[in-house]
């Protein structure tokens, strides 16, 4: 029975039919079997992979709730602060206001105004507390897992055995610390995505709000955040962006984060143009860079209906929205599957060669590339 072809990288990537990226979705797992089998070095990635989404995603979701709780009862905690007169916004005033007199009356709004402040700079205040590592210190993952993942991450693009090496060599308690460090600054990123309307966390109140007047501030925040979680994560020897990026991605909710993929960033970075930069880019910058396009792309999806049932990467029916993580993974799909069996498939009823050799192209360059880079 012949397979049903798939896109390559760059007519996928130009495409708003959210059924085609559930239908490259789908063939997930048979991606990685096919990757898997493809070289001595990938031979693991079966294992490997299960291991990443199965085990350690749930596993750091848990513990990226914990941290959410924790700052989600330092907010109201702060909240009610404010609303009390004898809070924290209104200590100094209050003393004033009792002495009476003229003066008295104008400190007596003091506390509506402290209010107002704290709302305004909360998501701001969740950032610096998130550094200062006030509280309980949450472990994130262990020496040995951190090896695991680098290892996950050499099967799945580009096999350097050094960097193994730099994940065995931590020293006893660092990467605890820093991923630990690095869910924190998660958190407060989470939240205020939330907060501008990014995602939605969990049920209830705490969905997003588009109209919200701190949605600017809160996107801002978001991206300090965000950058924090990965200079937390980089600070250990060998750890790169895109190692970073690979907790991170597992961690996230509603695949907010992607994994910083060659495949993905090869595609995106070669339908930005020259103005982009260079698919072997493995900054910071450019890591920031991605996951702006794949959100983006997510939420142009979901405006065209691209949470239709459709098979997740389990192969199991669901009917959730895509979010970026599951558009890195579509991407790399469709550069290690277009070509194979039956061919490669244009977005398009129309599309033709040229588009196929150009997307093949521009994953393999960039694969290539990568090769280059001793620390991602």
């Amino acid at each position: 029975m012949a397979l049903e072809a798939v896109p390559d990288p760059a007519s996928l990537w130009a495409s708003d039919d959210g059924a085609l990226w559930h239908s490259v979705l789908a063939r997930y797992p048979e991606c990685v079997e096919a990757a898997a089998g493809s070289s001595k070095s990938k031979s693991a990635l079966v294992e490997l992979d299960r291991w990443y989404l199965q085990q350690l995603a749930p596993q750091l979701a848990a513990r990226l709730q914990e941290q959410l709780n924790a700052l989600r009862a330092e907010q109201q905690e702060r909240q009610q602060q404010d609303e009390q007169p004898g809070g924290v916004g209104g200590k100094g005033k209050g003393k004033g206001a009792a002495k009476g007199g003229g003066k008295g009356e104008p400190k007596a709004a003091a506390p509506q105004a402290g209010a107002a402040a704290g709302a305004a700079g909360r998501a701001g205040s969740d950032v610096a507390r998130a550094s200062s590592g006030s509280g309980r210190v949450q472990a994130g993952i262990s020496r040995a897992e951190l090896v695991r993942l680098v290892e996950w991450k050499m099967a799945r693009g580009k096999w350097r055995p050094r960097l193994v090496a730099f994940a065995q060599e931590q020293p006893d308690g660092a990467v605890e610390a820093a991923s630990g460090e690095a869910l924190r600054h998660l958190a407060a990123y989470v939240a205020a995505a939330v907060q501008a309307g990014a995602v939605q966390v969990g049920q209830g109140d705490s969905g997003p709000s588009s109209t919200s007047p701190t949605s600017s501030s809160s996107a801002a925040t978001a991206a300090a955040a965000l950058k924090a979680a990965v200079d937390a994560l980089t600070a250990l020897k060998g750890v790169g962006p895109a190692t970073a990026s690979a907790l991170l991605s597992a961690a996230a909710p509603a695949g907010l984060l992607p994994y910083m993929g060659d495949e993905a960033l090869a595609a995106v970075t070669a339908a930005a143009g020259g103005g982009r930069g260079k698919p072997d880019d493995y900054s910071l910058k450019a890591y920031l860079a991605l996951v702006g396009d794949l959100q983006g792309k997510a939420a142009a999806l979901q405006l065209g209906g691209g949470g239709s049932a459709a098979a997740g990467v389990d192969g199991s029916p669901a009917a959730a929205q895509l979010g970026a993580a599951d558009l890195e993974r579509c991407l790399w799909v469709a550069t290690v599957l277009s070509g194979r069996a039956g061919g490669s498939a244009g977005a398009g009823a129309g599309a033709g060669a040229g588009g196929r050799s150009a997307g093949k192209g521009a994953g393999a360059a960039g694969a290539e590339r990568a090769s280059k880079k001793a620390k991602r």
